[in-house]
This record gives structure tokens, C-alpha cells and sequence, in this order.
């Protein structure tokens, strides 16, 4: 139950820096800082790709892309 609830809080923590990492990613555009736009999607692909099965699941079925 324990490592259930650890799991669920970095799913949480992991989708935070993927919000804040499009957030700057986007800013930097706006700013026209186009390296640093693309550094920033880079570590955000990082965190998409890091996401647990159990989080890809869920985001799945909240889409209903999942019976």
C-alpha cells in the first residue's frame, strides 16, 4: 500500500514538471529564445517518457481510450 501511494505521489510530482516544463518551454518561444524552447522540450519528453505504466493507464482510461 505504502509503495502504491509513493508511486502515485512521483506520477503526480512527474506530471507537475511536465506542466511547468511546457510552461517554459512556451514562455521561451513567446520570448523568442528558440534553444532554450527546444531544451526545455527536451527535458519535458524526458518526463513524458519516464511516465509508470500505471500513470499511462490511468490517463488512458480518464480519455476513454480504455474500457
Amino acid at each position: 500500500m505504502l509503495t502504491r501511494l509513493a508511486d502515485r505521489l512521483a506520477d503526480f510530482q512527474r506530471e507537475r514538471r511536465i506542466a511547468d516544463l511546457r510552461r517554459e518551454a512556451q514562455s521561451a518561444i513567446t520570448d523568442g529564445h528558440k534553444s532554450l524552447a527546444h531544451a526545455y522540450w527536451a527535458l519535458m519528453r524526458q518526463e513524458i517518457a519516464a511516465r509508470s505504466p500505471a500513470q499511462i493507464d490511468r490517463m488512458e482510461r480518464a480519455r476513454g481510450l480504455q474500457p
